[in-house]
């Protein structure tokens, strides 16, 4: 059997691709891949709790339940995954159909107990504001004055905390 050179190699697994309907390129079928739809998805995941993504901070610090492997075990074993991932391929991969990894509870981290497979429209939709703040006119302005009202509620219940407790000392 003759040794394929990386341009020979590169060239066939192009070709190979080509063919099926619905895809752009040869990376296009790769990343439609169901495995890798998951692992782009646990590296989101990564990206949003690590603080590498600045749209997602309000996900800066939570934990994450499970390792690359656990979760893609745990995508693999999911019903909704397969039938939104079939969904999205009958949809000829539109990304309002694209399986999507959604927190059920925001204040909870990612762990398996806490995320479901939901379509990317019914993700994306669920955190846009159904209403406006009085002189704000952006999503991302009503994200950050959510994110200052947490911030100092969670200041004032630090010391409350703390006055109660010095309190106890005292009496």
């Amino acid at each position: 059997m003759p040794t394929l050179t990386d341009a020979e190699r590169s060239r066939n697994y192009r070709a190979k691709y080509r063919t099926y309907p619905g895809y752009k390129t040869a990376k296009d079928a790769v990343n439609r891949l169901p495995h890798n739809v998951c692992k782009r998805a646990y590296s989101n995941i990564i990206r949003r709790t690590s603080g590498l993504d600045p749209h997602a901070m309000q996900s800066f610090g939570l934990p994450v339940g499970f390792t690359r492997d656990e979760f893609l075990a745990w995508t693999m074993d999911s019903i909704a995954f397969w039938r939104l991932y079939h969904q999205w391929t009958q949809h000829n991969y539109e990304r309002a159909f694209a399986p999507s990894i959604d927190r059920i509870s925001d204040f909870l981290g990612y762990t398996p107990d806490n995320v479901q497979w939901i379509v990317w429209s019914e993700n994306n939709n669920k955190y846009r504001p159904r209403h406006k703040l009085p002189g704000v006119k952006s999503a991302r302005r009503v994200a950050q004055v959510i994110t200052q009202v947490k911030n100092q509620v969670t200041a004032d219940f630090d010391r409350l905390l703390e006055v109660c407790h010095a309190r106890t000392l005292v009496a």
